[in-house]
């Protein structure tokens, strides 16, 4: 269900965020803590990470929250 996938990433993202001096998340790590929820593809993550207005691509795999 992508309605899931994409409140489990808006959940997880601000907090990766909060760990990271530079405020960003990388897509390997939001990968990572996605799938301890719920067993997932990389490929429906990065498309809800680049489908939401709420984040933004932060070059080299990362992104922040607007």
């Amino acid at each position: 269900n992508d309605a899931a996938l994409d409140q489990i990433v808006e959940m997880i993202v601000p907090e990766i965020t909060k760990l990271n001096p530079q405020g960003t998340a990388h897509v390997k790590t939001i990968y990572s803590a996605v799938n301890m929820f719920w067993r997932c593809p990389p490929g429906p993550i990065i498309y809800s990470l680049i489908s939401n207005p709420r984040f933004e691509d932060a070059g080299d795999g990362c992104f922040k929250i607007r």
